[in-house]
């Protein structure tokens, strides 16, 4: 069940992928979005070796498929889905 929610993530990210350049870090983003539960705009900053607002805007260009965790602004955390999915 947890494969198949994975695999249905990672078609959903990677349809994000498609015409974006080939020096985009986004694809960066999103293998960090599929191998941890939970992310941070600091882990995705680091592991993509951009800026928090970079980071930001990443995630924000994938859309509504990463779900915001937490609503403070100075700890947001995203996970690919939440307990209403499983």
């Amino acid at each position: 069940k947890e494969i198949d929610q994975l695999t249905i993530a990672d078609q959903l990210l990677r349809r994000h992928l498609e015409g974006r350049r080939s020096t985009s870090k986004l694809p960066m983003a999103v293998d960090l979005l599929l191998s941890r539960p939970l992310v941070t705009v600091r882990m995705i900053a680091r592991h993509a070796r951009v800026s928090k607002q970079a980071a930001i805007c990443m995630i924000a260009a994938l859309g509504s498929t990463p779900r915001l965790i937490t609503e403070r602004a100075r700890y947001r955390c995203w996970a690919l889905y939440s307990e209403r999915m499983r």
